[in-house]
C-alpha cells in the first residue's frame, strides 16, 4: 500500500472515529442515569469483558487527545517511511537528525525548499517536537524541546512547562504541514 492510500485510511479513521465517539457520547448523555459515578457498565465482546462506570466511559470518549495523538504519531511515521524510501534508506535504518535535517536533504533532492512547504521548516519542526513528546509520554514542554523549537524559529508561543496537548483542529493543521512537505518533496 502506498503512502497516499495509508494517508487516506488514517484520515477516514480520524473522521469516522470522531463521528462514532460523538454519537456514543450523545447516546449516553441522553439516558437518565441517576448516579453515573457508581453505575457500572459491563460490556462483553466475545470472550472479553470491559467493566467501567458510566462516568469513566463518558470521560474516556469525551476528549480527543488520545485519538488525535494516535493519528499524529501514525501520520508522522508515514512521513518518515516515505522519506526513507525516497532517500533510498533501508527500513531498518533510521533517519539521521530531525525533520529539519533529513527533510532538507529530501527537499533538496527534488529541487525544492522549505519555502514551498506549508508553514515552512519551523512548522514541520513544531509537528516533530509535538509528535516526539506524545510518542515518548511527555506532557509538558521541556528545555530541549524549547531549544529545538527556537533553533527552527518555531519557539513563539511555546514556554518550558506548557502542556503538550492536541485537539482536532491542531491535528488537522499538523497533518496539513506533513502533507505539504510530502508533496513538496515529490512524494
Amino acid at each position: 500500500m502506498g503512502v497516499w492510500d495509508s494517508w487516506r485510511e488514517v484520515t477516514q479513521f480520524l473522521e469516522s472515529t470522531r463521528i462514532a465517539l460523538g454519537r456514543e457520547l450523545r447516546l449516553w448523555n441522553s439516558i437518565e442515569i441517576p448516579d453515573k459515578e457508581n453505575s457500572v457498565l459491563l460490556i462483553q465482546d466475545g470472550p472479553r469483558e470491559y467493566k467501567v462506570t458510566v462516568a469513566q466511559h463518558l470521560s474516556a470518549i469525551s476528549g480527543d487527545q488520545a485519538l488525535c495523538s494516535a493519528v499524529l504519531v501514525y501520520s508522522f511515521a508515514l512521513t518518515e517511511a516515505a522519506a526513507r524510501q525516497a532517500l533510498g534508506i533501508p527500513d531498518e535504518q533510521g533517519l539521521e537528525g530531525g525533520i529539519e535535517f533529513w527533510g532538507e536533504r529530501l527537499l533538496a533532492s527534488k529541487s525544492s525548499s522549505w519555502a514551498q512547504v506549508k508553514d515552512g521548516k519551523s512548522g514541520c519542526v513544531e509537528v516533530s517536537v509535538v509528535r516526539n513528546a506524545i510518542a515518548h509520554g511527555s506532557t509538558r514542554v521541556d528545555q530541549s524541546m524549547r531549544n529545538r523549537l527556537d533553533a527552527a524559529g518555531a519557539g513563539a508561543g511555546w514556554q518550558v512547562g506548557d502542556p503538550v496537548r492536541l485537539d482536532y483542529e491542531k491535528v488537522l493543521q499538523y497533518r496539513a504541514r506533513l502533507k505539504s512537505f510530502l508533496r513538496s518533496s515529490g512524494i
